[in-house]
């Protein structure tokens, strides 16, 4: 503690002390009065000299052009732009680490980076617009430390001090722009003490690597393993060499670096593991030769060869055995491999092309050593062919069913690759919690076409878990950070849960959790009267209110997702909340306000007042209070309209939609004049041409019937949005053919090499979801729910395309590839309840090239209550078999129906005694009814104990309704056990196919 007080002392006093004094001497001054930036400064967009200070405008990095020793103190005067809200007068120090006054919109002061993050959320003062803050930020030894205005702001130590190349660079960083004036660096004449280790070269351990050919000509004689590994390693047998190496006991020196030299090859697939086990070697060695400086030195190395993978993109790492060269250096071309992979990812986020070339052209050097290397054959260039044995023949069927089926399968094994070999036993997928959610609007989609998808469906069901353990509280993200973010997490996850475990318990409640934190906690009721969020930025921990923060926006339909998909279930708390937000957004939109015509949404309604004008008095157009500037997500808000739509079946959610259109299709097409004010009526009404969304359109022809529109759908329609306005096969066939040629190559660019896995993207997903089900958009944000029908079935070997959907008519027409009949389960989920006629038969050719007959093998009635159940057909082999399923007579139900539910996770057995977790996750009460204990025998179930529950009330206030019911019996053998629930069916409910699980 003493000596941690002195070095603090030490720090303090060199600050208050003149630039020379004591350890830190001016190294470095600009005063910046002249008009170009000069040498010193790195060139940068949006960096310049005005009025004899640097600017910096909006989010921008100004770096200094030289490297800097480890310790570094900087000094400058800043300004915060007085057109734009502050945010971060902020110095970024060793490439790594942020100090920033007024971070978060000026809601906080951080020192944030490699391995670090202290955060005073009250801070002293804040940002204030026309006061100059003369920062000074300080790394030396393992201490950060941050003043302002000679007043200590924060200070944080490091575990990892980073220093050297590579880690040597000033730069001065603001998210919203500020002007600096009087820049002083600082370096120390003496390192201090606890500062980085720095490794300029990898230690001589006697071997020689050359032409991919691995020698050992050092004084140590090698073992008969250590021998047999480097020779199964020359002669490329890269797994057997790792086992041998990695069995040598005790390891040696040389057994060690001889397995470094095998895992670090390019053409060893490394798992991180493996990684993992090398530098425990290597410490081991070390730790029983203390004095060797080559065994500590070689061990430091091998440890930061652990610390890089898919998983953990760390630059510093893999920069650091960089700088050490490539002699004797088993881990110099593995970590050029990971740092070109990081830098390419970094690149195409920027979409930095430049860089991204620069990346290509690193892989191809690499690729001249090691040219059978897959990945570096695809990253420059080469197109590889992968799962040929998918390419169905043409005899095997028609080109519709051919193509869509192999879309599918290369999909499906495109997911079970990443679940089976990416996905952690948390569940992550290694591109960060926030990334790999939201890859999944693109994968759900292919998830639930078909039962068959179980082992997908089971990974997605995973890392939805671990976002729900490792990242929520309450249901949502804790931190107070911008809605387009801070809802990714739970929104991206867990609604759809609802529509892959349909009638599961455990993702209807914890929807409800996330439901009641956004209710509650991030929305409120404005001056006007409506419900409104207050704020664009917000999290469990808290909602940031202020002009910075910005208001409500079409972003947030968002954060509405729980609402909606409570709401498709049947809960009508989640309906409702979803409709008082966009009857808000409804009355803003309907209103003439100023020059804002009716049928033009605001671009952000402010809290409390509800106006769609700032606080500080600013134009309503405003781009900057504008938090996704103007017009704003008006798309995003005319989806919720729609979706309010088909969860009410109120049409005056349809009204802004329609006016909308009414001035969108005003003709001759209005331009807009940039001359003029955003919101002259001229620029309003260019700006309105761009809102007929197909999104929005094809949703609302596919709910109201209506063909009007047509014409805007049809402008930039997916493929599936225009075949459902043309039913023309033929040309939807060739985005199948399209989608499975461009699923054909190249593996690892789909798969191994992906690291932002926000850009793990299916191609064509969209397409094969709207073949199969019927659905006319995806499920991202407030889209509408459109799928029409899902299926159960024993594989994957069949092709199906919706024909026509209502709620009262589904046509489907299926392809079978296995070799005989397979038992098809439709799942419909717009049918209203009713007999139905079911119809089944073969296409045949009719008189005319418009026209189709079928061979009907003869109607049935079926009967269809619930949402969701399967409704079982067989399709003969390798035949195109139409199946239409037609409102006979509509069975009348409640609009609000309960619904019990039982999961096995739910059943426990202890001491001859059953207890059951029983649910009722829908919108009523249930009434009495029955829970039964059954026991297996043979093909038969035997009752072991019935109890009768008088019943479960309703959910309130997103509260889940569940209880524990105990039965009097042994399960003497657990796996022959279920439940049921209301075996008798006395209660109408929502779903039966929950009412059963069995013990596990």
């Amino acid at each position: 503690m003493q000596k941690w007080l002195c070095a603090c002392v030490l720090v303090f006093a060199a600050i208050a002390n003149a630039a020379d004094d004591g350890p830190w001497k001016l190294v470095f001054e600009d005063r910046f009065q002249r008009a170009e930036l000069g040498p010193d400064w790195v060139e940068a967009k949006n960096v310049s000299i005005v009025n004899g200070r640097l600017f910096l405008k909006g989010r921008v990095d100004a770096t200094l052009s030289r490297g800097y020793p480890a310790d570094v103190k900087v000094e400058f005067v800043a300004e915060a732009d007085p057109e734009q809200p502050p945010c971060d007068l902020a110095v970024t120090l060793a490439n790594s680490f942020l100090l920033a006054f007024g971070g978060g919109n000026n809601t906080f002061n951080q020192i944030t980076g490699a391995g670090v993050t202290v955060r005073d959320n009250n801070p002293p003062f804040p940002i204030e617009h026309g006061k100059k803050y003369k920062i000074v930020a300080v790394k030396e030894g393992p201490m950060l430390l941050l003043f302002c205005n000679d007043q200590k702001l924060l200070e944080a130590k490091l575990a990892d001090p980073l220093g050297g190349p590579e880690f040597d660079k000033v730069s001065l960083t603001t998210w919203n722009g500020m002007y600096v004036d009087h820049v002083k660096v600082f370096e120390r004449t003496t390192p201090a003490p606890g500062g980085p280790v720095l490794l300029p070269a990898m230690p001589a351990l006697g071997f020689t690597w050359k032409d991919r050919q691995l020698s050992h000509g050092g004084p140590a004689k090698l073992g008969p393993n250590v021998a047999e590994g480097i020779r199964l390693y020359n002669d490329r047998k890269y797994k057997e060499a790792f086992a041998a190496l990695a069995a040598v006991s005790p390891p040696t020196m040389e057994s060690v670096a001889a397995l470094a030299y095998v895992v670090a090859d390019l053409a060893f697939l490394e798992k991180p593991a493996q990684q993992a086990e090398v530098a425990r070697l290597a410490a081991e060695v070390a730790a029983k030769a203390p004095e060797d400086t080559r065994a500590k030195d070689f061990a430091l190395a091998a440890k930061w060869f652990a610390d890089f993978n898919m998983y953990k993109r760390d630059h510093r790492a893999t920069r650091r055995l960089i700088g050490c060269g490539p002699e004797n250096n088993p881990f110099f071309y593995k970590a050029r491999l990971f740092e070109n992979r990081f830098n390419y990812a970094h690149a195409i986020e920027g979409a930095n092309r430049p860089s991204m070339q620069a990346a290509i052209d690193e892989f191809a050097e690499l690729k001249k050593i090691w040219p059978e290397h897959q990945a570096l054959r695809e990253w420059t260039g080469e197109k590889i062919p992968w799962g040929e044995e998918l390419i169905r023949p043409e005899t095997d069927g028609p080109a519709w069913a051919r193509h869509l089926q192999e879309s599918l399968a290369r999909q499906q094994a495109v997911l079970r690759w990443w679940f089976s070999e990416r996905q952690l036993p948390d569940g992550q997928l290694g591109g960060g919690w926030g990334d790999d959610v939201e890859i999944l609007r693109g994968w759900v989609p292919i998830a639930c076409i078909t039962s068959a998808a179980e082992p997908v469906i089971a990974g997605i069901e995973r890392l939805a878990g671990g976002v729900w353990d490792i990242v929520l509280k309450d249901g949502y993200d804790d931190f107070p950070g911008d809605v387009e973010h801070s809802s990714e997490p739970s929104c991206d996850s867990i609604p759809t849960m609802i529509v892959l475990r349909y009638g599961d318990p455990l993702w209807v409640e914890r929807n409800l959790r996330s439901a009641k934190t956004v209710r509650e906690k991030f929305m409120d009721i404005n001056e006007r009267g409506f419900l409104q969020f207050m704020s664009r930025d917000f999290g469990t921990d808290g909602v940031k209110r202020g002009l910075g923060n910005g208001g409500d926006s079409g972003c947030h339909a968002r954060a509405t997702k729980h609402f909606i998909y409570l709401g498709w279930y049947g809960v009508p708390e989640g309906r409702d909340a979803f409709l008082q937000w966009c009857d808000t957004w409804r009355d803003a939109t309907m209103r003439k306000i100023g020059p804002k015509p009716a049928g033009f949404p605001p671009p952000t309604l402010w809290f409390p007042s509800g106006d769609i004008t700032p606080p500080d008095g600013k134009p309503w157009y405003d781009e900057q209070r504008n938090s996704y500037g103007f017009p704003g997500l008006p798309v995003m808000i005319h989806e919720s309209f729609i979706t309010a739509y088909l969860l009410s079946g109120d049409r005056k959610y349809l009204d802004p939609v329609q006016t909308m259109m009414d001035l969108a299709t005003v003709g001759p097409l209005h331009k807009g004049d940039p001359t003029l004010p955003p919101d002259h009526p001229e620029n309003l009404m260019a700006q309105l041409a761009h809102m007929a969304s197909n999104d929005v359109l094809s949703p609302y022809r596919l709910l109201t019937g209506e063909r009007v529109y047509d014409e805007y759908i049809l402008r930039f329609a997916t493929p599936t949005q225009r075949y459902m306005v043309g039913y023309d096969l033929a040309d939807y066939s060739k985005t199948f053919e399209r989608t499975a040629n461009s699923l054909r190559n190249n593996w690892t660019q789909l798969t191994s090499e992906i690291l932002q896995t926000d850009r793990a993207g299916l191609t064509g997903s969209a397409e094969v979801f709207g073949a199969y089900t019927g659905a006319v958009c995806s499920f991202r944000d407030s889209k509408t729910p459109t799928l029409s029908v899902t299926y159960d079935t024993p594989d994957l070997n069949f092709a199906s395309v919706v024909t026509e959907t209502t709620t009262q008519r589904l046509r489907v027409m299926l392809y079978n590839f296995n070799d005989k009949p397979m038992r098809v389960g439709l799942k419909p989920w717009r049918l209203v309840p009713g007999v139905y006629m079911l119809n089944a038969g073969e296409p045949v050719a009719g008189e005319y090239d418009v026209q189709k007959r079928y061979t009907w093998t003869g109607s049935t009635e079926v009967e269809h209550l619930h949402r969701g159940t399967p409704i079982w057909v067989e399709v003969p082999s390798h035949k195109e078999w139409v199946v239409d399923l037609r409102l006979r007579k509509a069975i009348e139900r409640p609009a609000v129906l309960p619904d019990l539910a039982v999961a096995s996770r739910g059943i426990i057995s202890r001491d001859g005694k059953i207890a059951v977790h029983v649910h009722n996750i829908g919108g009523a009460a249930a009434g009495t009814f029955d829970v039964v204990v059954e026991a297996k025998d043979g093909e038969k179930w035997t009752e072991l104990a019935r109890t009768k529950v008088d019943g479960l009330p309703a959910i309130k206030a997103f509260e889940p309704s569940a209880r524990e019911i105990t039965l009097n019996a042994d399960a003497k053998n657990p796996a022959g056990i279920r439940i049921r629930l209301d075996p008798d069916n006395k209660v109408d409910e929502l779903y039966k196919l929950n009412n059963t699980a069995t013990l596990k």
